[in-house]
């Protein structure tokens, strides 16, 4: 029998897509809706997200500002969804969705099944959740 933590403690996190999407269950397409309803994220310590860019060779595919050899081409440059999260385009799911699932929704100019499938069993949902933080508040002012 596990012990029952102490009131207030946090819960453990399920690795399923939930977990990580924070979805409290809402049907519909949520996940595209604009950022006004949810809090700014913090921008993640720039050492944190290059070791995980590096553990996911994220940037073998993407261009990624501020990080050190992540000049790829075959997927978007992060600027993208970076400015569409700013713009209120899209959200926090969306861009943890982009990450653990993304074939949900996949941009005419880039193929289908080309990025990894695992990377919500590769990344831990905190992970997850510093990749999309570090997306949302990428400065990509030319």
């Amino acid at each position: 029998v596990a012990p029952i933590p102490p009131e207030g403690a946090p819960q453990a996190v399920s690795g399923g897509k939930d977990a990580v999407s924070g979805d409290s269950g809402n049907s519909g397409n949520s996940s595209t809706g604009g950022a006004a309803d949810e809090t700014p994220p913090q921008k993640p310590d720039l050492a944190t997200v290059a070791a995980l860019v590096n553990q996911g060779a994220c940037g073998t595919c993407h261009t990624i500002a501020g990080i050190d050899g992540a000049l790829g081409d075959l997927g978007p440059n992060w600027c993208g969804p970076a400015e569409e999260y700013q713009n209120g385009e899209i959200n926090l799911a969306f861009l943890r969705e982009a990450i653990v699932d993304p074939n949900a929704e996949v941009d005419d100019k880039y193929p289908a099944n080309i990025m990894p499938q695992n990377f919500g069993e590769q990344f831990t949902p905190d992970e997850i959740n510093t990749l999309a933080a570090f997306i949302a508040t990428l400065n990509c002012q030319r």
